[in-house]
């Protein structure tokens, strides 16, 4: 079985807004996307993952815990959330899963949409530990965006920690600004395709 990918390098300075090269595109959403140089793989979640996002939920740090304080790391939610990617039209789940070509790879990263049927759904995004501060945010982000640029969506709205520095300042070279506070306390951050 071939497989075709798309390969990012994330070390690479592209000139499109998103850091993605101007002339890509998924030809459909059921295309796995390699990110070099980690050679992991971003994919449409499916509900066998559920055994492997409960490992990447397992093996979070309290630290990156805290920035989801009212996220369930739990087997349950694990469950759920693959089911649902394949049977909610209105949540779009990806993995980062570390390995070009292995099946079996580890969860590395999440990137996840809800509210997709709204004009500016909203977005997550989730790194693991080991891969904090190595670029695949910015490339799990570069993707998200792209995604949701392609489907013709307005925007993409966030929250993130006030204390979450490292990721508002990513968000922001992105072209996130701040609208305000959630009702958590968290910034409230908008990223508008409607003004490009």
């Amino acid at each position: 079985m071939h497989r075709k990918f798309a390969r990012l390098d994330f070390k690479t300075e592209w000139p499109s807004r998103t850091g993605l090269p101007q002339n890509w595109r998924r030809a459909h959403m059921h295309e796995e996307i390699l990110l070099k140089p980690h050679n992991a793989r971003i994919r449409p979640m499916n509900p066998a993952d559920a055994e492997r996002m409960r490992r990447f939920y397992e093996s979070m740090s309290g630290e990156s815990r805290d920035i989801f304080p009212n996220y369930p790391f739990t087997r349950e939610h694990a469950e759920q959330a693959a089911k649902e990617s394949a049977t909610d039209p209105d949540k779009r789940r990806y993995v980062a899963v570390d390995g070009e070509y292995a099946p079996e790879g580890a969860m590395i990263g999440m990137v996840w949409f809800w509210g997709w049927s709204k004009r500016v759904p909203w977005l997550g995004i989730m790194i693991a530990d080991d891969y904090q501060n190595r670029g695949l945010g910015k490339a799990m982000l570069a993707f998200a965006v792209d995604e949701a640029r392609a489907a013709g969506k307005g925007g993409i709205l966030l929250t993130t920690a006030k204390t979450n520095v490292r990721a508002q300042s990513l968000y922001g070279r992105f072209g996130f600004v701040t609208i305000g506070e959630d009702a958590r306390g968290e910034y409230l951050m908008i990223l508008n395709f409607d003004h490009e």
